[in-house]
Protein backbone atom coordinates (compact mmCIF):
# COMPACT_ATOMS: atom_id res chain seq x y z
CA UNK A 1 0.00 0.00 0.00
CA UNK A 2 2.71 2.37 0.72
CA UNK A 3 4.49 1.70 -2.32
CA UNK A 4 1.27 1.64 -5.06
CA UNK A 5 -1.29 3.41 -2.96
CA UNK A 6 -3.62 0.21 -3.33
CA UNK A 7 -5.84 -0.59 -0.74
CA UNK A 8 -7.62 -3.27 0.64
CA UNK A 9 -11.03 -1.40 -0.11
CA UNK A 10 -9.85 -0.64 -3.93
CA UNK A 11 -9.81 -4.20 -4.18
CA UNK A 12 -12.93 -5.84 -2.96
CA UNK A 13 -15.42 -5.32 -5.63
CA UNK A 14 -12.55 -5.97 -8.82
CA UNK A 15 -12.92 -9.18 -10.41
CA UNK A 16 -11.13 -12.43 -9.89
CA UNK A 17 -8.30 -12.08 -12.18
CA UNK A 18 -9.61 -14.83 -14.78
CA UNK A 19 -12.76 -13.16 -15.51
CA UNK A 20 -11.04 -9.78 -16.25
CA UNK A 21 -11.22 -9.33 -20.39
CA UNK A 22 -7.37 -8.54 -19.96
CA UNK A 23 -6.06 -12.14 -19.05
CA UNK A 24 -8.93 -13.77 -21.38
CA UNK A 25 -6.99 -11.56 -24.03
CA UNK A 26 -3.78 -12.72 -22.90
CA UNK A 27 -5.04 -16.39 -22.60
CA UNK A 28 -6.30 -16.36 -26.32
CA UNK A 29 -2.66 -14.63 -27.33
CA UNK A 30 -0.30 -17.09 -25.73
CA UNK A 31 0.65 -18.81 -29.00
CA UNK A 32 3.86 -19.06 -30.36
CA UNK A 33 2.94 -16.44 -33.16
CA UNK A 34 2.83 -13.87 -30.11
CA UNK A 35 5.27 -12.48 -28.19
CA UNK A 36 4.92 -11.82 -24.87
CA UNK A 37 6.88 -7.88 -23.65
CA UNK A 38 7.17 -7.62 -19.86
CA UNK A 39 9.63 -6.00 -17.68
CA UNK A 40 11.16 -8.12 -14.83
CA UNK A 41 9.44 -11.61 -16.22
CA UNK A 42 10.07 -13.27 -13.42
CA UNK A 43 8.03 -11.39 -10.78
CA UNK A 44 5.13 -11.01 -13.42
CA UNK A 45 5.11 -14.59 -14.69
CA UNK A 46 5.23 -16.01 -11.06
CA UNK A 47 2.25 -13.88 -10.34
CA UNK A 48 0.42 -15.03 -13.37
CA UNK A 49 0.92 -18.74 -12.85
CA UNK A 50 -0.33 -18.17 -9.29
CA UNK A 51 -3.93 -17.55 -11.16
CA UNK A 52 -3.28 -20.33 -13.44
CA UNK A 53 -1.51 -18.75 -16.52
CA UNK A 54 1.28 -21.23 -18.18
CA UNK A 55 3.12 -18.60 -20.67
CA UNK A 56 3.37 -20.55 -24.21
CA UNK A 57 4.82 -17.29 -26.53
CA UNK A 58 8.09 -16.50 -26.02
CA UNK A 59 9.27 -14.17 -24.12
CA UNK A 60 11.26 -10.77 -23.81
CA UNK A 61 12.10 -9.87 -20.27
CA UNK A 62 13.10 -6.08 -20.96
CA UNK A 63 14.93 -5.43 -17.53
CA UNK A 64 16.94 -8.51 -18.45
CA UNK A 65 17.40 -6.93 -21.79
CA UNK A 66 18.44 -3.23 -20.56
CA UNK A 67 20.62 -4.74 -18.17
CA UNK A 68 22.53 -7.13 -20.90
CA UNK A 69 22.73 -4.03 -23.58
CA UNK A 70 22.97 -0.79 -21.35
CA UNK A 71 24.94 -1.92 -17.67
CA UNK A 72 25.84 1.61 -17.03
CA UNK A 73 22.20 2.52 -16.28
CA UNK A 74 23.25 1.29 -13.31
CA UNK A 75 19.64 0.73 -11.76
CA UNK A 76 17.09 -0.68 -13.73
CA UNK A 77 13.28 -0.49 -12.10
CA UNK A 78 11.17 0.89 -14.98
CA UNK A 79 10.57 3.97 -13.07
CA UNK A 80 14.18 4.92 -13.19
CA UNK A 81 14.56 3.82 -16.61
CA UNK A 82 11.79 5.76 -17.76
CA UNK A 83 14.23 8.85 -16.66
CA UNK A 84 17.43 7.55 -17.22
CA UNK A 85 16.76 6.83 -20.91
CA UNK A 86 14.06 9.96 -21.05
CA UNK A 87 11.42 7.95 -22.13
CA UNK A 88 9.21 10.50 -20.31
CA UNK A 89 9.81 12.95 -23.40
CA UNK A 90 7.52 10.90 -25.69
CA UNK A 91 4.79 9.80 -22.74
CA UNK A 92 2.86 12.38 -22.72
CA UNK A 93 1.87 11.86 -26.68
CA UNK A 94 2.05 8.51 -27.05
CA UNK A 95 -0.71 8.65 -23.30
CA UNK A 96 -2.56 10.89 -25.27
CA UNK A 97 -2.79 8.86 -28.34
CA UNK A 98 -3.93 6.15 -26.45
CA UNK A 99 -6.38 7.63 -23.54
CA UNK A 100 -3.72 6.46 -20.72
CA UNK A 101 -3.51 8.59 -17.53
CA UNK A 102 0.38 8.69 -16.63
CA UNK A 103 0.82 7.30 -12.80
CA UNK A 104 3.51 5.02 -11.59
CA UNK A 105 2.81 1.66 -10.72
CA UNK A 106 -0.13 1.26 -12.26
CA UNK A 107 -1.10 -1.35 -14.86
CA UNK A 108 -2.08 0.83 -17.94
CA UNK A 109 0.55 3.18 -17.37
CA UNK A 110 3.48 0.43 -16.43
CA UNK A 111 2.32 -0.87 -19.85
CA UNK A 112 2.92 2.19 -21.50
CA UNK A 113 6.72 2.74 -20.25
CA UNK A 114 7.37 -1.22 -21.32
CA UNK A 115 5.87 0.10 -24.65
CA UNK A 116 8.29 2.76 -25.04
CA UNK A 117 11.62 0.81 -23.44
CA UNK A 118 11.07 -1.74 -25.88
CA UNK A 119 10.98 0.75 -28.57
CA UNK A 120 13.94 1.85 -26.93
CA UNK A 121 15.56 -1.11 -26.57
CA UNK A 122 15.32 -1.80 -30.67
CA UNK A 123 17.53 0.62 -30.66
CA UNK A 124 20.22 -2.03 -29.63
CA UNK A 125 19.31 -5.33 -30.33
CA UNK A 126 17.15 -6.78 -33.05
CA UNK A 127 13.90 -8.61 -31.91
CA UNK A 128 15.07 -12.06 -31.87
CA UNK A 129 18.43 -10.99 -30.34
CA UNK A 130 15.65 -9.89 -27.50
CA UNK A 131 14.33 -12.67 -27.37
CA UNK A 132 17.91 -14.31 -26.93
CA UNK A 133 18.67 -11.82 -24.45
CA UNK A 134 15.73 -13.09 -22.11
CA UNK A 135 16.03 -16.77 -22.88
CA UNK A 136 19.05 -17.04 -20.89
CA UNK A 137 20.34 -16.18 -17.62
CA UNK A 138 22.82 -13.06 -17.35
CA UNK A 139 26.19 -12.95 -16.26
CA UNK A 140 25.87 -9.66 -13.92
CA UNK A 141 29.27 -8.16 -13.29
CA UNK A 142 28.23 -6.25 -9.98
CA UNK A 143 25.78 -6.42 -6.94
CA UNK A 144 23.01 -3.98 -6.74
CA UNK A 145 22.55 -3.74 -2.94
CA UNK A 146 24.10 -5.09 0.23
CA UNK A 147 27.32 -4.00 1.93
CA UNK A 148 29.33 -4.88 -1.56
CA UNK A 149 26.70 -2.48 -3.74
CA UNK A 150 28.36 -1.97 -6.82
CA UNK A 151 31.45 -4.52 -5.72
CA UNK A 152 32.42 -6.82 -8.84
CA UNK A 153 31.16 -10.11 -8.06
CA UNK A 154 34.64 -11.58 -9.11
CA UNK A 155 36.22 -9.55 -6.62
CA UNK A 156 34.15 -10.29 -3.99
CA UNK A 157 34.30 -14.21 -5.00
CA UNK A 158 37.92 -13.68 -4.59
CA UNK A 159 38.04 -11.75 -1.26
CA UNK A 160 35.15 -12.80 0.57
CA UNK A 161 33.20 -16.42 -0.98
CA UNK A 162 31.57 -16.83 2.20
CA UNK A 163 29.71 -13.79 1.78
CA UNK A 164 28.23 -15.11 -1.42
CA UNK A 165 27.89 -18.78 -0.15
CA UNK A 166 25.79 -17.03 2.34
CA UNK A 167 23.64 -15.27 -0.28
CA UNK A 168 23.24 -18.17 -2.18
CA UNK A 169 21.73 -20.06 1.16
CA UNK A 170 20.14 -17.33 2.88
CA UNK A 171 18.54 -15.43 0.26
CA UNK A 172 15.20 -17.33 -0.75
CA UNK A 173 14.42 -15.34 -3.44
CA UNK A 174 17.40 -14.32 -4.98
CA UNK A 175 17.06 -12.88 -8.26
CA UNK A 176 17.83 -15.29 -11.27
CA UNK A 177 20.34 -13.42 -12.76
CA UNK A 178 22.53 -13.15 -9.58
CA UNK A 179 22.31 -16.43 -8.02
CA UNK A 180 23.66 -17.40 -12.01
CA UNK A 181 26.15 -15.16 -12.07
CA UNK A 182 27.18 -15.58 -8.05
CA UNK A 183 27.54 -19.84 -8.67
CA UNK A 184 29.79 -18.65 -11.89
CA UNK A 185 32.25 -16.43 -10.08
CA UNK A 186 32.36 -18.84 -6.95
CA UNK A 187 33.14 -21.83 -9.28
CA UNK A 188 36.26 -19.85 -10.65
CA UNK A 189 37.85 -19.18 -7.44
Amino acid sequence: MALHHITNEMLQSAKACADTATYKTLLANNTQENIFIVHQSPFVLDMLEKEGFSLDMPCIDLQRCTRALIPECGSFGLQFLRYELRLYKEENNLASQLGVQLSAHRALSDALHVKLLFASLLEYATLSELISISAKPLLLQTLEFGKYKGAYIEEIAQRDPAYLAWMLQGIEDLDDDLRYSVEYYLKGV
